[in-house]
């Protein structure tokens, strides 16, 4: 379904939330206002190729509608890997088991969990994180990255994707810009580019790529690396081991 919601005025007039009309077009969202979305999701792929054994666990938080899962379960076939999906919405968990069973996905396990309140994940090789730490309180952020952690096993990966700060005031202005024309070229209209601007005030607080990584290694990640960076948005990789 085609995302047209901030065109509608009631809408505007509220701040964002993961509710049922954004579960119904957050794919639609997600591929018009995410650079590189599907090479992002094929990344993520290659690298959990190399850390995620056969019949490993990877842990989702934030999976929203499943997506990241569907690719991974397809993708890494033959790896026979357990999913588990954590999100706070329960209109978005709902579209996520449709979709999966859809797919003939079965080895998955959703679990509704706000992460400001931390998460509890055990033996997993992987924990994802898509573009999620922004929408958790800043003040949540570090013991989010310690659960996650904690629950890896020694050889486990946290990979973070997420819309980043500049440093640089005037970089950030120029950042802002080059994706407010990506936005633009996946025909959102102006109006309804800044209505979702200001439902997103104080929902969506980045960090700058330094401060995450810096969050990661506090966590105890012993090597975290940049693996994805366009503009505004950045995606790094952590390793326990």
């Amino acid at each position: 379904m085609k995302d047209t919601l901030f065109l509608d005025p009631g809408r505007r007039k509220s701040s964002f939330a993961f509710d049922e009309a954004v579960a119904a077009v957050f794919d639609d969202m997600l591929k018009r206002s995410i650079p590189f979305y599907f090479e992002i999701q094929n990344m993520i792929a290659d690298l959990l190729d190399e850390f995620v054994p056969a019949n490993g666990k990877v842990c989702d938080l934030g999976c929203s509608t499943g997506t990241t899962i569907g690719l991974l379960s397809k993708r890494l076939a033959t790896k026979n890997i357990t999913f588990e999906g954590f999100d706070n919405s329960a209109p978005m968990l709902q579209r996520a088991e449709e979709n999966l069973l859809q797919l003939g996905v079965n080895n998955f396990k959703l679990i509704e969990q706000d992460l400001n309140d931390g998460v509890t994940i055990e033996q997993t090789d992987a924990v994802i994180m898509n573009l999620v730490l922004q929408f958790v309180r800043p003040a949540n952020r570090e013991r989010l990255l310690k659960d996650a952690y904690s629950g890896l096993k020694k050889s486990g990966c946290l990979i973070l994707v997420e819309k980043i700060a500049a440093s640089d005031e005037r970089l950030n202005h120029v950042f802002t810009e080059k994706y407010l024309e990506f936005k633009k070229r996946n025909l959102y209209t102006d109006q309804e580019i800044a209505a979702k601007r200001k439902a997103l005030e104080n929902i969506l607080i980045p960090n700058r790529t330094q401060d995450n990584i810096l969050l990661m290694k506090e966590a105890g990640f012993r090597s975290v690396e940049v693996f994805f960076n366009w503009f505004n948005f950045c995606g790094v990789v952590g390793l326990k081991g």
